[in-house]
């Protein structure tokens, strides 16, 4: 059903650039902060994991190939984290691009990415989801994810 490609160069600046996009809105919207300011945080936050680029060493940047059709369909981001046990991968983003949602790609994306894991050695794959993503959650939950703590807030400011 789908094949997980290496990144090219070019590739992996547009996706990044998108999805640096989508999670500053993301922050924002829910932190109640300006879209600039948070990509900034994130330009920082990215340059500290990514120094080298698409190369950095222990990150794996996969284009989501549909092997039926031979197209492009997404990305996955997965690898090392600072701070986390060792032989824990975190899971940084996976996108499936908006024409081809709601065929089973992510879900196919994710197994194998947790069979190469498996494959390299590693013990545990982490991810962080938004509460208020129930399509996310469930898509995790059935590929034997559980929750292991829960991040709550409530808005006090002016506007709240």
């Amino acid at each position: 059903m789908i094949e997980l490609q290496p990144m090219s160069g070019d590739t992996f600046e547009e996706r990044m650039r998108r999805s640096k996009r989508r999670l500053a809105e993301e922050r924002a919207r829910i932190k109640g902060t300006a879209i600039a300011d948070e990509e900034r945080s994130l330009d920082a936050m990215m340059a500290q994991l990514l120094p080298d680029g698409v190369e950095t060493p222990g990150q794996a940047f996969r284009t989501i190939v549909a092997v039926e059709t031979g197209a492009s369909v997404g990305f996955v981001w997965y690898g090392t984290m600072p701070g986390r046990t060792p032989g824990t991968r975190f899971l940084f983003d996976i996108e499936i691009d908006l024409a081809h949602r709601r065929r089973g790609y992510a879900f196919a994306a994710l197994r194998a990415v947790i069979g190469a894991l498996r494959t390299d050695g590693a013990l545990r794959l982490d991810l962080e989801v938004r509460g208020e993503n129930a399509a996310a959650r469930a898509l995790y939950a059935k590929l034997g994810f559980r929750a292991t703590n829960v991040q709550m807030s409530v808005p006090l400011g002016p506007n709240a």
